[in-house]
């Protein structure tokens, strides 16, 4: 099956080189801020703060921890400070959020 996982981060005053630095930081995971339109196949740009990754789903629970805590990993590790949201987009839905 297929999915799509999704995270969104508040950054306080959404400062610019923390942005920079956890695009740089989940691109390794497969993360980026554009998605492929179904219907164009033209990229679409998210919101900034907000991240994607088309994925083959197998285990959904072993997947959104992996998910979970290599993001959160990532942002301790940028001292990033601001909440979070990180949801997989299949039947059943599976989120986490919280703030760090």
């Amino acid at each position: 099956m297929k999915g799509i996982v999704t995270f969104t981060v508040t950054i306080e005053a959404n400062r610019s080189e923390v942005i920079s630095q956890l695009t740089d930081e989940v691109a390794p995971f497969g993360f980026s801020t554009t998605l492929t339109e179904t219907e164009t196949g033209e990229p679409l740009h998210l919101p900034v703060g907000t991240y994607a990754c088309p994925i083959q789903i197998d285990d959904q629970t072993e997947q959104m921890e992996y998910f979970y805590r290599g993001l959160v990993e990532i942002m301790r590790g940028l001292n990033i400070k601001g909440k979070y949201f990180i949801n997989m987009a299949h039947q059943p839905i599976s989120y986490v959020c919280g703030e760090l």
